[in-house]
């Protein structure tokens, strides 16, 4: 499970490949995909989330709408 923190608008995760990876990203644009993805623009792109390998500031989520509506919420 990768962790990614989220403060204000600046996200970052650990990478074992890359280490420390941050940039940042726009709450409006998050889009739903299906049930357990979503996608998170960034500055770096938009990235697609899969709910089942990451979580938000330590919470795991069961569907891409409650995760959203967390991050929404931030």
């Amino acid at each position: 499970m990768i962790d990614i923190t989220i403060d204000a608008s600046q996200l970052s995760y650990t990478s074992s490949v890359i280490g420390e990876v941050a940039t940042n990203y726009n709450r409006i644009e998050i889009d739903f995909v299906d049930a357990k993805s979503m996608h998170l623009p960034t500055d770096q792109g938009v990235w697609l989330i899969n709910l089942e390998q990451y979580s938000f500031n330590g919470n795991q989520f069961d569907d891409a709408i409650e995760a959203i509506t967390y991050l929404n919420s931030l």
